[in-house]
């Protein structure tokens, strides 16, 4: 499990976001983001624009990088909010 994950941090280091998504195209993905998170989101922001159904990308406010730790409340709120859908 972790050599998996260890290898997928390390595509999602050099690899464009839709270029990894080829190998999840059959599950629906949340992207989310800090507000001042350094992540660049223009991949996930097209994506989401390509297939709106399929993938979502948020904003946590007030939150950076390690936004589910600033803002977990929020958050949870936008999770919440993508499975009443």
């Amino acid at each position: 499990m972790h050599i998996i994950y260890l290898k997928l941090l390390h595509l999602q280091l050099f690899f464009p976001v839709e270029q990894l998504i080829k190998i999840y195209n059959h599950i629906p993905i949340i992207f989310c983001f800090g507000e001042n998170d350094w992540m660049d989101r223009v991949g996930a922001y097209r994506l989401s624009k390509f297939d709106p159904l399929k993938y979502k990308t948020f904003t946590v406010s007030k939150g950076g990088h390690s936004f589910t730790y600033e803002n977990p409340k929020e958050l949870c709120s936008i999770i919440s909010q993508y499975f009443e859908e």
